[in-house]
């Protein structure tokens, strides 16, 4: 089964795949550990839940990596997690950036397969996290191919 990320949980938004974006609500941690070994000095931990047309109820959760320095506005960012629907999970990886003058972090994400029934999901597209308070809409656009 394909289909999109596409049903606006909290406000209606374009995607691109042209019927809305799927939207996750959710809570920022500052507490995850960073990766060993790694030039990372800002880690983040994110959890939320949505509704996605293609999978029903879901869960999200991801850390964020990245190197904080006061000189850049931009600051370089990896992340990883997982969505789960269903009794499986979804796996994806992104890299992107935050940048203090928008106050927004952009990524572009792949999803790595999963488990279950989601073993072999495929797609790609963007998460924007606009930063407006303490619970953030986390807003994916893009395609899932889960057949």
């Amino acid at each position: 089964m394909s289909g999109c990320l596409d049903d606006g949980r909290v406000q209606a938004l374009k995607s691109l795949c042209g019927s809305g974006a799927q939207q996750w609500v959710e809570m920022i941690t500052y507490c995850c550990s960073c990766p060993p070994k790694q030039k990372f000095n800002l880690c983040l931990g994110f959890t939320g839940t949505g509704n996605a047309s293609i999978l029903g109820a879901t869960t999200l959760s991801r850390s964020a990596y990245g190197y904080y320095s006061p000189t850049k506005d931009c600051i370089p960012f990896v992340s990883d997690g997982s969505l789960r629907a269903n009794g499986a999970s979804i796996n994806f990886i992104a890299v992107g950036q935050y940048c203090a003058s928008t106050d927004q972090a952009h990524y572009l994400y792949v999803f790595t397969g999963g488990t279950g029934k989601y073993a072999h999901a495929e797609g790609a597209g963007t998460i924007t996290v606009p930063y407006t308070g303490q619970f953030e809409p986390e807003i994916w656009s893009g395609t899932l191919d889960i057949s």
